[in-house]
């Protein structure tokens, strides 16, 4: 018989139970982890009930974090969830709790509230709930060698959040593409362990800094201030990082698809250049995420010709009717005639897979001005990491 499992959101005195089980339940898999430290902006009192649990017996037997934000996305503002501490403790595995789970957490998702949802994760686990990976992210990979020389260890130090906040802050908001962490968010998320930032005092008091994930292959994921000093900056995390991997090491600079300081520093001393898939994406809610594109490909040329096109979501019925009439679009929450049929990943891989349109999206012509709705270069930095 199926165990009898009660699938509800966590609550605010349940909190240092809840992190307890993802502890245990990501400890047995990999390394030892401390939630609390690690992610501490997921277990504030306002994000508790973004926490959803399965419980069999009354005792918490997993747990699956589905977080609201605003993603700004090519300048436009997108409604969306990040998903975060998806676990099973070990003695629940294969008892149906996670299926529960996701089956709750992906019904909310789809109730007209979020546009699109992001995890990072494994496709095949997460395919048949609908995710794919997509998005783009930019990786830009250097060695010590294509770099200036470094600074003196002296002009270098560790970011300090009370004096260097608002400055990356104001990097963010800066950006096409970020994430709408608060302000205390934020500085929880810098302040973390598996985080890490640093300053360079260049010459005539120019500046710059970077944030960075540390390791054998530090990842670069922000970075700003006056460019020349930040390649000096660069040259120091290099300097730094081969004289304690030797051999077995090498700078990555992770960015979107987009200009930005870090990206014009990046493109002056980098050895290989990859596009990846950012993350993985789920469409939610249809009408609610082609009205949001529409506004992106509205600023830019519009395809010549008219076209519609409708979709039905066959996993969970939602519908959409896209329409382009004189380089105007306009999105509807119902199907027109003859909609074409998908499943929830087959959508979510025709509007995030980095594969061409004519392969994830072959209903529409090439030369079809809806296309440019498929085309809007989703991405998530995973400076906002859940």
């Amino acid at each position: 018989m199926a165990d009898n499992i009660e699938v509800r959101r966590a609550r605010v005195d349940e909190r240092e139970e809840v992190i307890r089980v993802a502890d245990t339940a990501f400890s047995a898999n990999h390394r030892k982890h401390d939630f609390a430290t690690e992610y501490p902006y997921v277990w504030s009192d306002e994000r508790m009930a973004d926490n959803w649990l399965a419980l069999i017996d009354g005792q918490i037997a997993g747990i699956v974090g589905s977080y609201p934000f605003t993603v700004r996305m090519a300048g436009v503002d997108f409604r969306a969830a990040g998903i975060g501490q998806v676990c099973t403790l070990p003695d629940f595995r294969g008892r149906g709790s996670m299926s529960r789970l996701l089956k709750a957490v992906t019904a909310d998702l789809d109730g007209g509230e979020y546009d699109f949802a992001w995890l990072w994760g494994d496709r095949q686990r997460y395919g048949r709930h609908g995710w794919t990976p997509g998005g783009q992210t930019v990786h830009l990979e250097t060695f010590r060698r294509y770099l200036p020389e470094p600074p003196d260890g002296t002009s270098v130090e560790l970011l300090d959040l009370e004096r260097d906040l608002p400055r990356i802050r104001a990097e963010i908001d800066s950006q096409p593409y970020a994430v709408g962490f608060t302000d205390r968010e934020l500085a929880q998320r810098l302040g973390c362990p598996n985080l890490t930032g640093a300053v360079c005092r260049g010459d005539g008091g120019r500046d710059a800094w970077a944030v960075y994930e540390p390791g054998n292959q530090p990842n670069v994921l922000l970075a700003g201030g006056d460019e020349d000093a930040l390649l000096k900056l660069l040259a120091y995390l290099a300097a730094e990082t081969e004289a304690a991997e030797g051999d077995n090491w090498k700078l990555s600079i992770h960015t979107g698809p987009h200009d930005s300081t870090l990206m014009r520093v990046a493109r002056r001393c980098y050895w290989r250049v990859q596009t990846a898939s950012a993350a993985c994406f789920r469409l939610c809610d249809p009408a609610g995420y082609f009205s949001r594109a529409a506004k992106v490909a509205a600023r830019g040329p519009v395809a010549a010709g008219s076209d519609e096109l409708s979709i039905r979501n066959v996993d969970n019925g939602l519908e959409v009717r896209l329409r382009c009439e004189g380089g105007e679009f306009s999105v509807e929450p119902k199907a027109g005639k003859n909609p074409v049929e998908m499943t929830a990943v087959q959508l979510s891989e025709a509007v995030f897979d980095l594969l061409p349109p004519e392969v994830r999206m072959p209903a529409l012509a090439a030369d079809s001005p809806l296309r440019a709705l498929f085309e809007v270069p989703a991405h998530v930095s995973h400076l906002f990491a859940l």
